[in-house]
Parts: structure tokens; C-alpha cells; sequence
């Protein structure tokens, strides 16, 4: 079912957990999250043809079911991700790789991670804020650039950049409280966190509206 709408809806990007499972691999998520490009939006009808419009409060974005598996399909332009991060889509689309997962498009590691970052600032308090802080680890561990990370964010965000290095600080307190990581992890967030919080502090210098509280 993932390669008939992969094929179906090429080209699109595929993110949210599947993405991460075939990436690193782990957990595998019980819904498909994409991005339609603009050549592949005008198809949505033919391919789910009971998909619902919807406008919520991070734009638009299309809902829909297939085989009994709920989709979220995001659009370039109407779409954002993140209640904090209100990620532009149109701008995380710049960054893709296309060699993972064809037919599928998947976002950079980089852009990936700020995607799962801005799902877990959103739902820290549930059982999928926890599987995001243990996919965001999975690449971490991978190895994700933090300068590259950090100036996605900071092109896509349609808040205030100055906000990066708070969101960066409790990345690295949710995924210490949530996924659990072991002794060497540990050490390895430690490390990781060090990296991340020297690269933001370019963007808390930066003028901007009032930071937000978490």
C-alpha cells in the first residue's frame, strides 16, 4: 500500500514515522504522513477519492484513509508542520533525497529531524511524543548536522527564529526524559547536546517577535 500511493502520487515526500523506519529503521507507525509536490496534487482525487479537504490551524491540509490506514497529506503553500515550529512545507520540500526510497522522495536527515523535533515539542505528553523522542535519537545517532539542521529551521519556521535555541534545549531534555537511552546514549546526547547549543546561539542574537513559552 505505501509503494501503490508512492507510485501513484510521484513524485511526493514522505515523512513522519515511516520515513524514520526506513531511514534508520524501528518503530513502525500506524499512519502515512506525505507532502504532495505540485505535480502530483491534482491526482489526490483520482487516488483517494473520499480524501477531506480540511483547514485547520496549521493551514490546509488533505485527510484520508486507505486499507484501513489513516493519511495526512500536506501541501506546499497552505501547509505547516507544528503547532511551535509551524514548519513551511513548501521550504522543507527544498531538501530531499531521492535515492532512499523511490518511488518516494524522502526529506534530508537534517530536515527529517526538524520535522520530528516540531512533532515532539507539540505532544511531549503522550505515548507518540515518546516515539518521537526515540526516532529523533535514531538520527541523531545517525548523524544529523546541527548547522545544516538549524538553518533549515530557521528558513522554515514561521516563528521567531530567536525561539531556536530554547527548542534546541528541550529537544535534548524530552528525548533524555522520553526514550530512555542507555548509559552510552547518554554520553552520546551529552556530546550531541554540547554541538547543538553552540550552533543556535547565532539565532538567539537575532531580532525577532517575543519568544514563546513551551
Amino acid at each position: 500500500m505505501l509503494d501503490y500511493l508512492g507510485e501513484e502520487l510521484d513524485p511526493s515526500i514522505l515523512i513522519g514515522g515511516w520515513a524514520t523506519h526506513l531511514r534508520v529503521g524501528g518503530e513502525i507507525s500506524y499512519d502515512i504522513d506525505f507532502i504532495v509536490t505540485t505535480d502530483s496534487r491534482h491526482r489526490i482525487p483520482q487516488v483517494l477519492p473520499d480524501a477531506t479537504d480540511n483547514t485547520v490551524h496549521q493551514g490546509r491540509k488533505f485527510t484520508g484513509e486507505l486499507e484501513g490506514v489513516h493519511l495526512d497529506i500536506y501541501v506546499p503553500h497552505e501547509s505547516q508542520l507544528g503547532m511551535h515550529l509551524r514548519l513551511k512545507v513548501e521550504v522543507l520540500a527544498k531538501y530531499v533525497d531521492d535515492k532512499i526510497a523511490p518511488p518516494w522522495l524522502l526529506l534530508t536527515i537534517e530536515a527529517h529531524a526538524v520535522t520530528k523535533l516540531a512533532a515532539l515539542l507539540d505532544r511531549p505528553h503522550s505515548e507518540k511524543g515518546a516515539k518521537d523522542a526515540r526516532e529523533l535519537l535514531a538520527l541523531l545517532k545517525k548523524g544529523v548536522d546541527a548547522e545544516v539542521a538549524l538553518r533549515i529551521l530557521a528558513e522554515a519556521t514561521a516563528g521567531s527564529v530567536a525561539d531556536i535555541p530554547q527548542y534546541v534545549v528541550e529537544m535534548f531534555r524530552l528525548i533524555h526524559d522520553l526514550a530512555k537511552p542507555s548509559k552510552d546514549d547518554q554520553k552520546t546526547l551529552a556530546a550531541l547536546r554540547r554541538a547543538w547549543v553552540q550552533e543556535s546561539l547565532v539565532y538567539g542574537q537575532q531580532a525577532g517577535p517575543a519568544t514563546r513559552s513551551l
